[in-house]
């Protein structure tokens, strides 16, 4: 549903328009209205027109007068200018839409869209002198506001009965014995439908009108917008600005006093044009100029602390105000950082009531409308492979048991959403802070509530959307499972390592006592042979019988030598077998007692 609720908000709806104008009537009038609807039109083929839905090729074929095409299938969300939504006064502040006993929307329709309505027979039958009647729109002072000068392109005043003229059509909500009923009518002259439950026409039965605001006044309907709240503010800075350009006036345009009853050029005095000339009898006496002071520096330093308390009081932060002030200009970099967060903070205020109040509504009941409505089906393939229905649940395409699940809809505004690198550095933080959570978490603590917790303090509404539908502490005890069979993969591989070692050892030094054994018996044998030929005559024993000897003596070293390096490696081979046992029974432990947490049990 996310994937399509996107690709619908981006390609069918324009959101990036629809919010931002929304924005803007709720900070200068105080509230915003949406309505949420689906719109479906069909409109007839002609006989020999190709059926491009139906048709693998664009082939031509006879048709019966019922064969219509879909001209339009997609949701729709519109902009209601205020003064074309009524409401009852006594509605609950928070909540006026629902909680009005009725609804009223004031729609202007052109004459051809009305009377194709009623050919349709949507709409009952009026003659054009009922059409003509309900043309003469009643005067509104808040449209008469925004359109300024310009004339208002709803007044039809004077004008003919025409299909491209503008026609009041009103639409009814109205709550009786516990239901909304609906039904349109013609200004307030004549019916145009007959009243029938709102849920016949709505399938959720929920009005399909959303007032949301970006500033909370508690008990009021219909808050102050933000030009309100400044209007003291601006007053003053009117007063101090006018008074100072009438001063500048003064002292480039100076007064001049000019004696009655003499022969004085008062117009010329009055126009005071640069190179004109005034005609006086005596320019001494007649006519005499006053001299102004030029404006003070008081006056700029007055006009500098409104833009201050303005600026506060809205959550702005200036730079021509930092620019103006000397003071603010020598400080560091940081100071001026912290002095904007208080404005930052307004202005996270104000779009987080925004979206709570209008954009979250709106989502939700278009998230509904594509629950219900939704057939196009290569919208929801292209949804489909964007979601990865095959790696998550299992399937290739969008059904209807799919769309008709229950959903929770979050918009996630973090606060701080209006300065990209304080939104990096707090995120960053946050899952900085988080990853150190999971390396070494305390017993029993739950990290999916944690995570919650750490990015609802960074901002964000709901962190689960970060963990891909994972628990974080299963992923936590699978990476402590894993660095637990790495050790004992390590442990053994030591072990065999050391086996090799003493082996090869072994070898090498049984190897070593072979050859000094040759080589000495060898040795023995030459000296024995120069012996027998030096002393051949002198020598009364055989020289054998001492050679046996000595060959004897070293066989036996030999052996000795070899039994107590097999005695060694058997215990050295134990030891390392008995200390492996008692790591991996410590590890096991570990695990069991801490819930799987090695680090926890480990034995120092």
């Amino acid at each position: 549903m996310k994937h399509l609720l996107n690709y619908r908000l981006s390609k069918s709806v324009p959101w990036f328009q629809v919010t931002l104008g929304a924005l803007q009537d709720a900070q200068t009038m105080g509230a915003c209205c949406g309505h949420v609807y689906w719109r479906y039109e069909e409109q007839k083929r002609e006989p020999d027109e190709p059926d491009y839905e139906t048709d693998a090729t664009p082939s031509r074929k006879e048709r019966d007068e019922a064969d219509y095409r879909v001209v339009s299938d997609k949701p729709c969300v519109d902009l209601v200018p205020l003064e074309n939504i009524r409401f009852d006064p006594a509605a609950h502040w928070f909540d006026p839409i629902n909680t009005s006993p009725y609804v009223i929307h004031l729609m202007p329709m052109y004459v051809q869209d009305v009377k194709a309505k009623m050919r349709a027979r949507e709409w009952k039958h009026h003659p054009d002198s009922t059409l003509s009647a309900a043309m003469q729109g009643k005067t509104d002072t808040t449209r008469q506001v925004r359109t300024g000068n310009r004339t208002d392109e709803h007044e039809n005043e004077g004008r003919l009965i025409g299909d491209y003229q503008i026609i009041w059509v009103q639409r009814h909500i109205h709550k009786r014995d516990g239901q909304d009923w609906h039904w349109y009518t013609l200004a307030d002259i004549a019916m145009l439908s007959d009243p029938e439950p709102l849920r016949d026409v709505v399938f959720h039965g929920i009005r399909p009108y959303v007032i949301g605001n970006c500033i909370i006044e508690t008990h009021n309907p219909m808050p102050a917008g933000v030009p309100m709240l400044a209007d003291g503010l601006q007053a003053e800075a009117n007063e101090v600005v006018n008074t100072r350009l009438d001063n500048v006036k003064l002292v480039l345009q100076k007064r001049y006093l000019a004696k009655r009853g003499k022969d004085i050029d008062y117009a010329s005095l009055v126009r005071n044009v640069p190179g004109s000339i005034t005609l006086v009898n005596d320019p001494d006496k007649d006519v005499r100029e006053i001299s102004w002071p030029d404006v003070t520096q008081s006056a700029f330093a007055e006009q500098d602390r409104i833009n201050a308390d303005m600026d506060e009081l809205l959550g702005n932060f200036s730079a021509g105000t930092v620019m103006q002030n000397n003071q603010a200009m020598q400080a560091p970099m940081r100071t001026l950082g912290l002095v904007s967060t208080g404005a930052t903070v307004l202005t996270e205020y104000l779009l987080r009531t925004f979206t709570v109040t209008f954009v979250e509504p709106v989502l939700r009941q278009l998230m509904k409308l594509e629950q219900y409505y939704e057939t196009d089906k290569t919208v929801m393939a292209l949804a489909g492979s964007r979601a990865q229905l095959r790696l998550k649940y299992g399937m290739n395409e969008v059904t209807d048991d799919l769309l008709n699940r229950e959903l929770t809809l979050t918009v996630n505004v973090g606060m701080g959403a209006t300065d990209p690198m304080m939104r990096l550095q707090k995120f960053l933080m946050g899952v900085n802070s988080f990853a150190a959570l999971m390396k070494q978490p305390p017993p029993g603590m739950d990290l999916k509530e944690v995570g919650k917790e750490v990015f609802g303090l960074i901002g964000y509404q709901d962190g689960t959307r970060f963990f891909q539908g994972q628990d974080p502490e299963k992923t936590v005890l699978q990476q402590q499972l894993q660095q637990a069979q790495q050790q004992i993969q390590q442990l053994t591989q030591q072990v065999k390592e050391k086996t090799t070692g003493h082996v090869l050892q072994y070898r090498a030094k049984s190897e070593a006592a072979k050859s000094g054994v040759a080589r000495e018996q060898v040795k023995q044998q030459g000296e024995n042979m120069r012996v027998a030929v030096l002393h051949r005559d002198k020598v009364q024993q055989d020289p054998m019988v001492e050679h046996r000897r000595e060959v004897a003596k070293m066989m036996l070293q030999h052996q000795r030598d070899q039994a107590k390096m097999r005695n060694d490696m058997t215990l050295q081979m134990k030891k390392i077998q008995n200390d492996f046992a008692a790591r991996l029974m410590a590890l096991q432990m570990g695990r069991t007692l801490t819930g799987g947490n090695p680090d926890a049990g480990r034995v120092a």
